[in-house]
């Protein structure tokens, strides 16, 4: 066998595994910031059946705690005031309800 196809063979096949050991970054995370290790939280939200929105601070790193199961995201990808769906951000089944989040991109009153 030509040695160039079975190197390209080999380094596309690594190419294409390598690509599965990553998730899809979204539009959505890439828009409103990235996951982030529960060590680096500022504070931990409960959502539960009654909570309709939270807020949060552009910049700020939250646990978002949700029957039982918890994710953490850094709110540092948003440019301005803004709102979503917190579904967009949250792991796959996570959510049983809406939940808006409202991040605020206000500066911090150093007074």
């Amino acid at each position: 066998m030509n040695k160039k196809i079975l190197f390209s063979s080999v380094l596309t096949t690594l190419l294409a595994v390598s690509s599965l050991s990553y998730p899809a970054i979204s539009f959505a995370q890439e828009k409103y910031g990235e996951i982030a290790q529960p060590t680096v939280s500022s504070r931990q939200i409960t959502v539960d059946a009654k909570t309709n929105d939270v807020d949060v601070k552009a910049g700020e790193a939250v646990t978002f705690n949700v029957d039982g199961k918890s994710f953490s995201w850094k709110f540092d990808g948003v440019k301005t005031k803004s709102k979503f769906d917190m579904s967009r951000i949250a792991p796959v089944g996570i959510l049983n309800h809406k939940v808006t989040i409202y991040i605020d991109r206000t500066p911090p009153d150093n007074s």
